[in-house]
C-alpha cells in the first residue's frame, strides 16, 4: 500500500517519520449516513506524539465583483465572505509512548442530517463553494511541532426527501392580446419523469396541450432546465435565474388539441476543477472573476448554506403568438447530485505487514470541538496537547498518486 504523508504537509519534511493515510469506504455520503473507512501508518520512526485523531471540515465561501459608482467613475469592488460550517475532532487511538511499526485502524460515525451538500460554481463576477474534507493527524507532544497527518476530500451529496416518478403538473392560462381583449384559454399538462438527477443524466418530460378553447397560435413548447442561484458576500447579494439547457418542440394551432407528445434534454457533465481553479478558490483574483462567463456545458449541484442556495427546476412554456398575458408555463423542483470523484489508487508496499485494531464505531457526540477544548472540557491531558489552527479557506487538494 503506497501511504504517503509529506504531500500533505506543506513546506516539511516530516518523511522521516514514515507514512499516515486515510481512505474513507465511498467518496461520497448523505447526511445521516454512516462514514467508514481505515487510518494506515507506517512508522519507521516514531513521531514525537500519542494522539491520533480525525477532523471533520466544512467550510463555504462566496466571492462576488460589483461595480459601483465612486466619484465621476466607476469602480470594481470585490466582496468576499467565508464561513465554517463544522470543524470537530475525534480522538481516534491513544498509544502510552510515541508509536512505531504498522498499524490499521478502523472507524465509522455518523454524518449530521444538517450539512449542506458539497457545491462548486464559478460564473461571470462570482465564485462560491462548499467544501468538506476528513483529516487523520498525530498531535505532537510540542505545541510549536507541525502536525503529521493526511487529509482527504469527502463529498456530501444532497438528501432528497421525496423521491418522486412521475411528477405530473398542470396549468390553465386565460389567455388576452393587448388591450385586454380575451382569446380564450388553454391547458397545459406536463409529467416529469422524476424529481432528482445526476451530471449526464437525461430529463424526460410528457406534454399535453389543449389548444382547442383559444384563439391564439402556441408557437413551440420549450422543455428547460433552469438554475435558481443566490449568493450573498457581506452585503452584497446576487442572485440569477440561469437557463442551463433546453429542447423545443412544434407549436399548436388555434382551435386544436395535441394528442401529447415527449420532449428528452441530456443534461451537461459535471464541471471539474482545473489547477488554476484549484489556486483561485483560494485567492480569487478580481481579473479572474471578470472575463469568466456564466457557463452552461457544466453542472452543478443543488445546495442551500448560509451564503449559497442554488436550486434547480425543469420547466415547460408554450410562448403564444399576440399574447400580453403571462405565458403558459409549469415545472417540478428537482435536486442535482453533486458528482462521485475517484480517490487515487493505492499499493502494497512489498513489507507491508501491519497490526489491526478493533474497528472505532464513535458517536458523534464523541467529537471534539476546538472550542471545547479551549475551555478544558474534554480533561488536561488534552489541554496540554491539543493545537488546533484558526479557520481558513483553502483549496481542495488535487487527487496525487501515492508512492511508498
Amino acid at each position: 500500500m503506497g501511504l504517503q504523508s509529506s504531500k500533505n504537509n506543506k513546506n516539511s519534511d516530516l518523511s522521516k517519520y514514515g507514512e499516515i493515510y486515510l481512505q474513507t469506504d465511498k467518496s461520497s455520503y448523505f447526511g445521516g449516513d454512516t462514514v467508514t473507512g481505515r487510518v494506515f501508518l507506517n512508522m519507521t520512526s516514531a513521531f514525537p506524539g500519542t494522539l491520533l485523531f480525525l477532523r471533520l471540515k466544512g467550510k463555504e465561501a462566496v466571492h462576488i465583483v460589483k461595480q459601483e459608482s465612486r466619484g465621476k467613475s466607476n469602480e470594481n469592488i470585490m466582496y468576499s465572505d467565508k464561513k465554517g460550517i463544522i470543524n470537530q475532532h475525534i480522538l481516534l487511538h491513544q498509544w502510552e509512548e510515541p508509536y512505531r511499526g504498522q498499524l490499521i485502524i478502523p472507524f465509522s460515525f455518523m454524518l449530521p442530517n444538517c450539512l449542506p451538500p458539497s457545491f462548486y460554481q464559478q460564473g461571470h463576477r462570482y465564485l462560491a463553494f462548499v467544501q468538506y474534507s476528513i483529516e487523520t493527524y498525530i498531535q505532537p507532544l510540542d505545541k510549536t511541532a507541525e502536525l503529521f497527518k493526511y487529509k482527504q476530500d469527502l463529498v456530501l451529496r444532497e438528501s432528497i426527501k421525496d423521491k418522486i416518478q412521475d411528477f405530473p403538473a398542470q396549468m390553465t392560462t386565460i389567455l388576452k392580446t393587448c388591450g385586454c381583449q380575451s382569446q380564450g384559454s388553454n391547458l397545459l399538462k406536463a409529467n416529469f419523469e422524476k424529481n432528482f438527477y445526476s451530471s449526464g443524466d437525461i430529463a424526460n418530460v410528457s406534454v399535453e396541450l389543449d389548444n382547442s378553447q383559444s384563439q391564439l397560435r402556441n408557437k413551440k413548447i420549450v422543455f428547460s432546465l433552469k438554475q435558481n442561484l443566490k449568493l450573498k458576500a457581506k452585503n452584497c447579494p446576487l442572485s440569477k435565474t440561469l437557463t442551463i439547457v433546453k429542447q423545443e418542440g412544434p407549436g399548436i394551432p388555434k382551435e386544436a388539441l395535441n394528442n401529447g407528445g415527449f420532449l428528452a434534454i441530456p443534461l451537461p457533465p459535471p464541471f471539474e476543477l482545473t489547477e488554476k481553479d484549484q489556486k483561485m478558490k483560494k485567492n480569487p483574483s478580481m481579473h479572474f472573476l471578470l472575463k469568466l462567463k456564466d457557463n452552461a456545458e457544466v453542472l452543478t449541484s443543488t445546495t442551500k448554506s448560509s451564503l449559497i442556495t442554488s436550486e434547480y427546476f425543469l420547466e415547460v412554456s408554450c410562448p403564444m403568438s399576440g399574447l400580453c398575458a403571462p405565458t403558459p408555463s409549469t415545472s417540478c423542483p428537482i435536486g442535482i447530485y453533486f458528482p462521485e470523484f475517484e480517490p487515487p489508487t493505492i499499493v502494497e508496499p512489498e513489507d507491508w505487514n501491519p497490526q489491526s485494531v478493533e474497528s472505532k464505531n464513535l458517536a458523534f457526540n464523541s467529537l471534539v470541538e476546538k472550542e471545547e477544548v479551549k475551555s478544558g472540557k474534554v480533561g488536561s491531558m488534552m489541554d496540554n496537547m491539543m493545537k488546533f489552527q484558526s479557520f481558513e479557506v483553502e483549496s481542495i487538494p488535487t487527487n496525487t498518486s501515492f508512492n511508498y
